[in-house]
């Protein structure tokens, strides 16, 4: 066995285990000793063209324990896999990126009936996915999950923007996610799609423009800020500190997370999207600067964490830092708000060194560590 193939049967043994208590409730004891069998059949599609790379696990159905067994289909979609006589959780599983939903079923095999074949069977489903602008999203994926029972899930790229699945007949609700969580588009989900012959469904990244500019602490356009709308999308801010988000309607705080701990966060206010809007943000502030020191001795410390929280913020943000070689530090603040100081050191834990300390003005710090 390949390592490829056990790493991927291990993750789907897991997903697969799921169907041990159901089979054993209602299996009996064997009465029959257990002999050794090859188990062999072929995988293939709807027209009986055969699927190179299809898994196959086969789990024990008995209440005595007769082993597992798993195996990969070849070029011709034929497969062998050892195993003992009694019954078995059959579970077989496409191709990486098929698009169709895997295949349970409870078989059992003797010295007579060793051979176990399956075609993957249903409805055509493609479409495209496309952002906003109208252009298609160049990777991504779309999921499939069956929504009447029995339930089932299926899984497809995007290539270009087109997908592709294979679906039994049932209702569906349909899943499509840009390959980039960062790209600033929000994930689709369409609910209640009833699958009853070859189809064609389309799917829109709808979403309103959130867009706007981030300046550093020196007024200069910042990269690399990560701007997220909560819960909902998120993406970076260019070199020119531009950035743009597409949100659905609703009420949002913008996060604009900097890509550099110590210096605090910005947010918005909850507001209201329901039309394109801009919003600007830069992250200038008070400065607090200064060195932390061994009390006594006046001895820089380096390595030092600190952590500045502002009092009384709604959504609780900070900034840290780590003392460097001369025990220096650097914060940069939120203006006309107080704060908390804490240190960390091994020997003392988290300490407060200043609390509800107002940011009004640039400020220069001396901080003690015993």
């Amino acid at each position: 066995m390949t390592s490829g193939l056990r790493a991927r049967a291990r993750i789907r043994l897991g997903l697969a285990s799921i169907t041990i208590p159901f089979v054993l409730s209602c299996t009996l004891m064997p009465t029959a000793p257990r002999v050794p069998i090859t188990v062999e059949g072929r995988i293939s599609g709807p027209s009986g063209e055969p699927l190179e790379g299809a898994v196959i696990v086969f789990l024990s159905g008995e209440a005595v324990d007769t082993g597992w067994g798993v195996a990969e289909t070849d070029s011709l979609g034929q497969y062998a896999v050892s195993l003992l006589t009694g019954s078995y959780a059959a579970n077989v599983y496409p191709p990486d990126d098929y698009g169709a939903p895997a295949h349970y079923a409870r078989v059992t095999f003797s010295n007579s009936h060793h051979r176990y074949d399956f075609s993957f069977q249903g409805f055509r489903v493609t479409g495209r996915v496309l952002a906003p602008t109208a252009a298609p999203i160049g990777s991504g994926y779309i999921s499939a999950y069956k929504q009447d029972p029995p339930h089932g899930s299926a899984y497809a790229p995007l290539r270009s923007g087109s997908y592709s699945l294979l679906l039994p007949a049932g209702v569906y609700s349909l899943h499509a996610r840009d390959a980039n969580s960062y790209s600033g588009l929000p994930a689709r989900y369409v609910g209640g799609v009833p699958i009853t012959a070859d189809t064609t469904i389309d799917i829109d990244f709808t979403g309103i423009e959130v867009s706007g500019h981030v300046s550093g602490p020196e007024g200069l356009p910042m990269d690399s800020v990560r701007v997220r709308a909560e819960y909902v999308v998120q993406n970076y801010t260019k070199p020119d500190g531009s950035y743009r988000l597409y949100v659905p309607t609703g009420t949002y705080r913008i996060w604009f997370l900097p890509p550099h701990a110590y210096i605090l966060p910005r947010v918005t206010a909850p507001m209201t999207v329901s039309a394109p809007v801009t919003i600007e943000s830069d992250f200038s502030g008070v400065e607090w600067t200064g060195t932390v020191r061994r009390l006594g001795t006046g001895v820089p410390l380096p390595e030092v964490h600190l952590f500045v929280r502002q009092v009384g913020d709604e959504v609780g943000r900070g900034a840290s830092a780590v003392s460097g070689a001369q025990g220096e530090f650097r914060f940069i603040l939120e203006r006309d708000r107080s704060y908390d100081l804490q240190t960390y050191t091994p020997g003392s834990g988290w300490t407060t060194r200043l609390q509800g300390v107002a940011a009004t003005a640039d400020t220069t710090l001396e901080i003690l560590v015993p």
